[in-house]
Parts: C-alpha cells; sequence; structure tokens
C-alpha cells in the first residue's frame, strides 16, 4: 500500500470521530424540548435496544466497508490482470534451461 501509517491513522480516527459524534449528539438531542427532544429519544432508544444495536452496527459496518473498497477501486483501478502467453516459437525447451 502507498499511503502512510499517518494518513491511515487519520483516517480511522476521523471514521470513528463520526460515528461518535454522531451517538453524543444524540444523546445531547434527546434533553431539548418539545418534538425534537422525543425524536431523539425514540432514536436513541430504538438505536440501543439489543437486536436493533447489532442490526444497525452491522449494517454501519457494511456501508462503511463498501464505501471505503469503492474509494481504494477509484484510487488503484480495476482489478483486471492481463495474462500473456508466450507465441509458440518462444518456447524453450525444458531441458536447456540453465539452474
Amino acid at each position: 500500500m502507498d499511503e502512510s501509517p499517518k494518513k491511515q491513522f487519520l483516517i480511522g480516527a476521523i471514521l470513528i470521530g463520526s460515528v461518535a459524534l454522531f451517538i453524543t449528539l444524540l444523546w445531547i438531542g434527546s434533553y431539548l424540548p418539545g418534538f425534537p427532544g422525543e425524536l431523539c429519544t425514540q432514536v436513541s432508544g430504538m438505536f440501543w435496544s439489543p437486536v436493533i444495536l447489532e442490526l444497525s452496527l452491522f449494517f454501519i459496518g457494511c456501508l462503511l466497508l463498501t464505501f471505503i473498497n469503492g474509494m481504494r477501486k477509484n484510487r488503484e483501478g480495476p482489478d483486471y490482470v492481463s495474462i500473456e502467453f508466450p507465441d509458440e516459437t518462444e518456447k524453450e525447451d525444458p531441458s536447456q534451461k540453465s539452474l
């Protein structure tokens, strides 16, 4: 990989920080008065329920993985490998090869 460890660390820290920021804003939003507070409370309650928590984190992970893989493929290009077959005239006799 061409990326330096500092750049990889920065990308990981930004991803983790953005998820932590979302959770923190959702938690703080539950203290708002009126409809926004109720909405944040309901969303955070559904987010922390046992089954939905695992499923939501699974789907967030899959989305992040797909997004990062797409960015990598755009940067590195397609994964195609071209195989060159030698012509019949270029083939060497195996017994003539040196060790």
